[in-house]
């Protein structure tokens, strides 16, 4: 593909205890409790780079990714990665199905729909 890939993003849950007020927003079906999530971004080294969050529970990856408006911090990043590492392909992270793919964010390609969106990176 002739990318350079410089780390990995996910999201997680951590378990809360029922807040007493306002507790809907933090209450994840998926998970059958009330949760905060967090998106990590690791580098390939094993460094945290960047947490997103805390945020409410119901919240997915992919929602959580939109919200904290990655896709253009990414792209920053990996411009300025390219720019100071002199690099010959397009720097990028991986992540799992739960993201958009895009240049700055690679993933899975497990739905048809995506064949057309994973062609315009080849």
């Amino acid at each position: 593909l002739g990318v350079e890939c410089y780390g990995s993003i996910d999201g997680t849950s951590v378990r809360v205890p029922c807040p007493t007020i306002g507790a809907q927003p933090f209450y994840s079906g998926y998970e059958g409790s009330h949760n905060v999530r967090l998106l990590v971004l690791q580098l390939w080294n094993g460094l945290i780079f960047h947490v997103v969050g805390p945020d409410s529970g119901a919240e997915n990856d992919s929602g959580l990714y939109q919200k904290a408006n990655l896709q253009v911090k990414l792209a920053q990043i990996s411009t300025r990665l390219r720019h100071d590492l002199v690099l010959s392909s397009a720097p990028c992270i991986i992540g799992d199905a739960g993201f958009p793919c895009s240049r700055e964010l690679i993933t899975p390609w497990s739905r048809q729909r995506d064949v057309g969106v994973a062609q315009q990176f080849l």
